[in-house]
């Protein structure tokens, strides 16, 4: 009857029942894993051992004994002193039980691994070659889906980013009104400019805003769901591998989680780095609402800049974050501290990570880099042969004879054309990025311990700074969005009642948007941590919840409201939580509340 024994690396092995009392070896890691003695397969005790015979004597008639036993050692073969298993001369560390040769006794480097309990980091360098490579070959499919998910999404995305940036928004600045061109308007207007219009006599826009915001929210969202697809599918591989699954039953795609997921890796370097930029941009927003800095061309080049480099400190990161992302506690991936501590911790595998990433996506780096410098020339390019297939079809493409069958065979032609070269693009990336996630998720199983990924949280225990840095984070970032929706509706209703010659409307509209942007974030933090959700949006996505200091919740819209006015004495309250007990800031002990660990469902 098979034994059933789990290695230190958790792998199960069932060993045969003649393997009891001896030692075998894991297939897994390869270590050696003792097979208990215990009962037999059947139930009975272990037969007793039967009594040595008595060696005889140089007296004894026996032929044998007058041999020397001791001289039929074979000198040649070299045993470990420790398990008796053959070991070649070049050997320093038996390869069965590790031990050193010569001394008898474990290295320290044996000893770091065995108190390491867990997937031996030394086999990473080689496995992550050959383990994504032979995951590709079982699972085509999921490359195959992805072409189809992403060349589906990305078609949507440049056809709506056409609309918003070019199509809608005519050559020169006209008057919706009349057709007639401004006159003195400059170059590079803004779309939400009105200009006097000669003919009407009137401020006219110049654009319908209402198509652009429709055509920009669409470019948006199939922008998000493009890249989505690619870090869907990643959670799932990762979570696979660490299952020790080598093959991912179905790949179905969700429209709505995948456009999270792409602005979550997206928006992922500015919550790592929101300790450095939300500072400067309250100075810099500081100054130019007080007059103290005009933001011009060179301003805003040295903004962008500053910006840029900023948004790619943590990138190095990255497989860290994945890893995160794809486990039960994924707001480690956002918080610096975490970030940068188990990115230093796994280096090595980090560096072997970005190695293999390089290698495997260089197919499509050589494409997408010189399309991406010059996207310029390849939309020009890509116009002209659009035009000469059209003039192939036998329709005039001159600008005075282009008329409805002109717009419709551009259409058709055009969105064929797209599909098929962002369908070759597809391709390179596609299989690439399998290899890849799967590379990622063997970084995750043999870094687990260095990145934490076993960690648990404990239900009711105050909730620490960066978990709630980072749920600040969101919040914010919702709170903007809602208030970049008001201001976007604003400036549509600005066409509306300019069109409709109620030029008088306008500044009251600019005051209803600037009542509405101050009474959202009111309305926002009051209600939430007062509601039945016990917290913001941002703590429920991370598992925290409000209570008060006996441990009663939903809290009071009072304590709420002065929780809210009390974060103006946030950083201040940030460097104080530390050596708090109940992890309290300032506005945590002004509304008399707390910030604990929610109950949780894993």
């Amino acid at each position: 009857m098979p034994v059933k024994v789990r290695c230190e690396c958790g792998a199960g092995i069932s060993a045969p029942d003649a393997a009891r009392g001896k030692v075998i070896k894991c297939r897994k890691c390869g270590e050696p894993v003792r097979v208990p003695k215990g009962k037999g397969g059947d139930g009975q005790k272990p037969r007793r051992k039967k009594a040595a015979r008595p060696r005889p004597t140089a007296d004894d008639d026996d032929f044998f004994s007058a041999l020397d036993l001791e001289g039929g050692e074979d000198e040649d073969a070299r045993i470990c002193p420790k398990c008796a298993t053959e070991v070649d001369e070049e050997d320093i560390e038996c390869p069965n039980c590790g031990v050193d040769i010569e001394t008898g006794v474990l290295s320290q480097k044996q000893k770091k691994k065995r108190k390491r309990k867990g997937p031996d980091i030394d086999l990473f360098p080689k496995v992550v070659w050959s383990g994504p490579k032979e995951f590709l070959k079982k699972n085509k499919t999921l490359a195959l889906r992805l072409i189809v998910a992403f060349s589906f999404f990305a078609t949507i995305f440049c056809v709506s980013l056409f609309m918003a940036a070019d199509y809608c928004i005519p050559n020169v600045p006209i008057c919706l009104e009349c057709d007639k061109e401004f006159t003195d308007v400059g170059t590079n207007p803004p779309i939400w400019a009105t200009f006097k219009c000669a003919t009407c006599d009137k401020d006219r826009p110049w654009v319908k805003i209402p198509v652009i915001l429709f055509w920009g929210f669409l470019t948006a969202l199939s922008g998000g769901a493009s890249m989505g697809c690619f870090w869907h599918l990643s959670t799932l591989v990762v979570q696979a591998t660490m299952d020790e699954r080598d093959s991912l039953d179905r790949f179905n795609f969700d429209f709505f989680v995948g456009v999270a997921l792409g602005y979550k890796v997206l928006l992922w370097p500015l919550a790592v780095m929101g300790v450095v930029w939300m500072p400067i941009a309250a100075v810099v927003g500081l100054l130019v609402a007080t007059g103290s800095l005009t933001l011009g061309d060179s301003e805003l080049q040295i903004l962008a800049i500053v910006g840029g480099v900023i948004y790619l400190i943590p990138v190095w990161a990255f497989p860290v974050a994945m890893s995160h992302m794809s486990a039960k506690y994924t707001y480690r991936a956002y918080v610096p501290y975490d970030v940068f501590r188990f990115g230093f911790a796994s280096m090595k595998g980090v560096c072997h990570w970005w190695m293999v990433t390089f290698v495997a996506m260089l197919p499509a780096i050589a494409v997408i880099v010189p399309l991406g410098i010059f996207y310029k020339r390849v939309y020009t390019e890509f116009g002209n042969a659009l035009l000469k297939l059209v003039e192939l079809c036998g329709i005039a493409t001159e600008v005075d004879e282009r008329g409805f069958m002109f717009s419709m065979a551009a259409a058709g032609i055009g969105i064929v054309l797209l599909i098929v070269s962002i369908a070759i693009v597809a391709v390179l990336l596609a299989f690439s990025a399998v290899f890849v996630m799967r590379a990622t998720g063997l970084f995750s199983y043999y870094f687990q311990r260095d990145l934490g990924l076993g960690d648990r949280r404990e239900e009711n225990v105050p909730a620490g700074f960066w978990v709630r840095y980072l749920a600040l984070m969101f919040d914010i970032l919702l709170v903007s969005i809602f208030i970049g929706i008001v201001w976007a509706v604003i400036l549509g209703m600005h066409s509306a009642v300019i069109y409709l010659e109620m030029e008088g409307m306008v500044s009251t509209l600019n005051m209803v948007g600037q009542l509405i942007s101050g009474l959202i974030p009111v309305v926002y933090f009051t209600f939430t941590e007062s509601s039945p959700g016990r917290g913001t949006l941002g703590m429920n996505s991370l598992g925290l919840m409000i209570t008060d200091m006996e441990g009663n919740s939903p809290i009071e819209k009072g304590a709420a409201l002065t929780r809210l006015f009390g974060r103006l004495t946030l950083i201040v309250g940030a460097f104080t939580m530390s050596k708090d007990p109940e992890k309290q800031t300032i506005h945590d002990k002004i509304s008399k509340t707390r910030v604990i660990w929610r109950k949780l469902n894993v």
